[in-house]
């Protein structure tokens, strides 16, 4: 899955030129986060909260769209996607908690 890969190569994601493809799958990925399919939004968060260790330009330059994904499924329905966004708050909290005060 598009997730483990982004697991297994994450830095090299992060470090490839802007004009790669790569950078264009943040933006995709934040526009899943607003699918009516649940496993899209998992999926996509997952893919999302994998970008925060190397933090790509593309996530940098989303950020807001990003924190406001992850504020909109607080309160999802499913259990796992709070899970997901509990973890992604951490993650950012942990490595680059400028982008929540």
């Amino acid at each position: 899955t598009l997730r483990k890969l982004l697991e297994d190569i994450p830095n090299r994601v992060a470090a490839e030129a802007p004009s790669t493809s790569f950078h264009e799958l943040v933006p995709a990925l934040l526009t899943c986060l607003q699918s009516p399919i649940q496993t899209r939004r998992k999926e996509a968060l997952a893919c999302l909260n994998v970008f925060i260790f190397p933090m790509p330009g593309s996530l940098v330059a989303n950020m807001d769209r990003y924190l406001g994904g992850l504020s909109a499924l607080a309160s999802d329905e499913s259990a796992e996607i709070r899970q997901l966004v509990c973890q992604g708050i951490v993650s950012l909290l942990s490595q680059r908690a400028e982008y929540i005060k």
